[in-house]
């Protein structure tokens, strides 16, 4: 019976599991800053979601930090889509009329850091995943000659 726990990496043993969990907790925790970020937009009647499928992506990412740094103007900040962004400027423009209140702009500048923080984590994780496995595949990951041979059977 399979455990829950399982991954396909188990030959790495449990440091690529622990990495790859770490990383994974980082992914949902962006998740939920992504999500109250877009709750905090959405009380301000900032309706970016019908305009955007993703605050993540560069499109919504280049709108919130220039919320973030006081432009106001709805056209001003819809001009800022990328060309890959089905919905036009004006469309954008109309989603982002709303009430810009105090207490939810700092709130949305706390979960764009915890944010921006989880992204820093997740290259930290990715950086730290391609070392381990650049060492399991040269065989140099520090191991004695006899700690490596350990689990083979020599014929006497």
């Amino acid at each position: 019976m399979a455990d829950e726990a399982f991954t396909p990496m188990v030959c790495c043993g449990t440091t690529m599991r622990t990495y790859w969990r770490q990383r994974n907790d980082l992914v949902r925790a962006a998740g939920r800053h992504i999500q109250r970020m877009q709750k905090a937009l959405t009380q301000m009647n900032i309706q970016l979601a019908n305009a955007l499928s993703d605050a993540s992506g560069l499109t919504g990412q280049a709108i919130i930090k220039a919320i973030l740094a006081g432009e106001r103007d709805p056209y001003q900040l819809a001009a800022l889509r990328n060309w890959r962004v089905k919905a036009s400027e004006e469309e954008i423009a109309r989603s982002l009329e709303g009430d810009w209140q105090e207490d939810l702009l700092f709130v949305l500048q706390q979960e764009q850091d915890g944010y921006e923080f989880c992204l820093k984590q997740m290259s930290e994780c990715d950086q730290r995943l391609e070392h381990y496995l650049r060492e399991q595949q040269d065989g140099s990951h520090g191991a004695s000659p006899r700690r490596k041979a350990e689990g083979t059977f020599a014929a006497r």
